[in-house]
């Protein structure tokens, strides 16, 4: 293991013990000054918050948090997206990943600032309006009809093999097969 990994795990780490004990340090502030116990919910375990599809707030990130250190950030994010798209969490570099907030189709998302403004990995909204142009339309399964298959058994007669005749057809070859053996073929 290199010098750099060791370091960066060690760094991890102490960053997680600081954020244990944070945690420890308002749960006893906060027993000591509301003497009723409140309940640990398993959210995990809660059926209604599963089945609700309702989201857990999060208390250490909301929209406006690092509104302040995001501002340079935030300026090349409006040039690009015209003031759609915000960083939720704090800007560190370009390669740092970060959570962001569309206020357009309102949903969260995790992007790189390096492909999010240079145009490698941007971000389109799905909402009910521009669902439609965003995304590409599939080409429908081809529809055979008796013709074809006639014509498929045909082909197979004269010793053309089932993967030719798929390709033909634009179909797989278990289609081919199934057609034939329906039709009596073998």
């Amino acid at each position: 293991m290199t010098k750099r990994n060791k370091r960066s795990k060690k760094r991890q780490k102490r960053q997680l013990m600081k954020r244990v004990a944070k945690i420890k340090a308002t749960k006893t502030a906060a027993i000591v000054e509301s003497p009723v116990e409140t309940p640990f919910i398993k959210t995990w375990l809660n059926p209604e918050i599963i089945d609700s599809s309702r989201a857990i707030p999060r208390n250490d990130l909301y929209l406006g948090k690092y509104e302040s250190e995001n501002v340079e950030y935030q300026k090349e994010l409006n040039t690009v997206y015209e003031g759609t798209v915000i960083a939720v969490e704090r800007y560190m570099n370009r390669k740092s990943t970060l959570l962001h907030h569309c206020t357009e189709c309102g949903v969260d998302f995790y992007g790189r600032p390096v492909w999010l403004l240079n145009g490698y990995q941007p971000h389109e909204c799905y909402s009910v309006f521009r669902h439609s142009a965003n995304k590409i339309a599939k080409s429908k399964k081809k529809r055979l009809t008796e013709a074809d298959t006639e014509r498929m058994i045909l082909l197979a007669e004269g010793g053309m093999t089932m993967t030719r005749i798929a390709k033909e057809y634009d179909v797989t070859r278990q289609t081919v097969i199934n057609r034939l053996s329906k039709a009596g073929f073998r």
